[in-house]
């Protein structure tokens, strides 16, 4: 007998990796990460975890880049817009 399921909706019924990479260029924009250097972390942390992506983060912008200050503007970007606008 099934118990439970998981059914991962996030690229397959909603695109939001359209609107993280928006809104992950303005984010890096505001920290001051020049736009080569956030589309080459963009590419970089596809498929990552939230760990793996702050280590890539650190790896590449140093040790005292404020990654969660990034992380909760970026974030709140997201979820402003989809609040507001929907996917």
């Amino acid at each position: 007998m099934i118990e439970a399921f998981v059914f991962d909706m996030d690229g397959v019924l909603y695109d939001t990796e359209r609107l993280c990479n928006i809104y992950f260029e303005q984010a890096g924009k505001e920290f001051g990460i020049d736009s080569e250097r956030i589309s080459y972390l963009m590419l970089k942390c596809v498929g990552l975890n939230s760990i793996a992506t702050k280590e890539a983060f650190l790896d590449e912008l140093g040790q005292d880049f404020n990654y969660d200050e990034f992380y909760k503007l970026w974030s709140g970007k997201v979820k402003n817009h989809i609040a507001e606008q929907g996917l």
